[in-house]
């Protein structure tokens, strides 16, 4: 039961961090992609 609860443990931290990658790279494309379209005009 303990290492089942360690693994969820380990699993959420992780998933949280890839979030939080995912995330950051969005904004980051989104803000690239929006100067972009302002260096066109």
């Amino acid at each position: 039961m303990f290492l089942y609860f360690l693994c969820t443990n380990i699993f959420k931290s992780f998933y949280r961090v890839l979030e939080l990658k995912i995330f950051k790279v969005n904004l980051l494309f989104f803000i690239f992609r929006g100067g972009y379209k302002n260096l066109l005009k």
